[in-house]
């Protein structure tokens, strides 16, 4: 039987189905894996062949998700839908948490739930914040238009991995579905850095994978006169391959390899 309906699905979706299946098969029952242990970095400016500790980084793992939308049997592009897609708290008209693709029109609605997020590059849009069945997706009537209105709406059953309807506001799910949406818990890295010398002003940090100059995984601007300075990663923290940089507004890199916290 269920060979039979994933026949029907449009290519698109049923790959996306069949993911999903798969990882509900995983020893995790679709919940996200372990946080795992946290991680150090030093990093340290080489000069004059002497090796200068300028700041440290504190990679904490903690819970978040990844979440694609559906509409009408199309997946929503997080960049130049037609019918832009919103996660919400509470309610189809509750405070924003995160876009899933732009073309949003700004609410005045308080948000404190706002989140950190980043497109994923496979699709979907990554958030900072964990999997719950208190999260609705929202999918808009048009792009960029303060006078949309709400085409679909739902929410999951649990904060596990799933799919699950979007309906018209008209009929609920009631009526039928319109839309569907998948949310898949993950886990991400947040980092925190401790600047050691003030003379040392970051403008950048990016974290790295084999060595301080290998394959970027991901990298911020600073923000002039930033003294707290956080950063995410949406993926698991790898304790034997990551390595962190700091650069300074003079251009000069301070780098420090991963390690497990004591």
């Amino acid at each position: 039987m269920r060979l039979r309906l994933l026949s029907v699905l449009p290519a698109g979706l049923l790959g996306a189905v069949l993911l999903a299946l798969a990882l509900s098969g995983c020893g995790t029952q679709g919940y996200a894996p372990p946080l795992g242990k946290p991680g150090k970095a030093t990093l340290t400016l080489s000069a004059s062949g002497s090796a200068t500790s300028q700041a440290s980084a504190t990679l904490t793992p903690f819970n978040a998700l990844h979440v694609t939308a559906y509409y009408h049997g199309a997946q929503l592009p997080t960049t130049g839908a037609a019918t832009p897609a919103e996660l919400r708290q509470n309610a189809c008209n509750g405070p924003l948490v995160a876009p899933i693709t732009d073309g949003n029109v700004a609410t005045t609605t308080p948000s404190p739930a706002l989140a950190v997020y980043a497109p994923d590059p496979a699709g979907g849009m990554d958030v900072a914040t964990a999997s719950n069945a208190s999260l609705f997706v929202v999918v808009w009537t048009q792009r960029n238009d303060p006078a949309a209105t709400i085409a679909a709406c739902g929410n999951p059953l649990s904060g596990r991995n799933q799919f699950f309807d979007l309906y018209p506001p008209t009929t609920g799910s009631s009526g039928i579905a319109v839309g569907t949406a998948l949310i898949t818990p993950i886990v991400a890295t947040r980092l925190t850095f401790t600047v050691a010398d003030a003379s040392f002003q970051p403008v950048s940090w990016a974290v790295h994978t084999g060595s301080c100059t290998g394959a970027t995984l991901a990298s911020e601007q600073v923000a002039a006169n930033t003294h707290q300075i956080e950063g995410i990663v949406f993926h698991a923290l790898d304790l034997h391959s990551w390595w962190v940089t700091l650069t300074g507004a003079n251009g000069a890199t301070a780098c420090g390899q991963v390690m497990a916290s004591a």
